[in-house]
């Protein structure tokens, strides 16, 4: 398994700080404690533009992996997962 990027790791934080409530709940506080071990020895600074979506963000695309990945085990129910592992798959394809 690839270790997580501090900077990622970093990135992610700052954006989930802007997750609703209820959607934070569903991840788990060892994977946010794990987070912020990581994130500590990243000197990077980011910053929400907060006029702008989650889409028109500028978020590097591994945080984006990592946000999918999240999304996928924490956040989809059981019952769509099935269906994006599919997405994800014919998108690798396409790539």
């Amino acid at each position: 398994m690839e270790e997580l990027n501090k900077d990622v790791a970093k990135e992610f934080l700052m954006l989930a700080s802007y997750f609703e409530e209820e959607l934070l709940k569903k991840i788990p506080d060892e994977l946010f404690q794990k987070l912020n071990d990581i994130a500590a020895d990243s000197d990077k600074e980011y910053y929400v533009l907060e006029d702008k979506s989650l889409n028109e963000q500028n978020i590097s695309e591994e945080c984006k992996d990592l946000i999918a990945l999240i999304n996928y085990l924490y956040l989809v129910p059981k019952s769509e997962q099935v269906e994006l592992l599919n997405n994800w798959k014919s998108n690798e394809r396409n790539d």
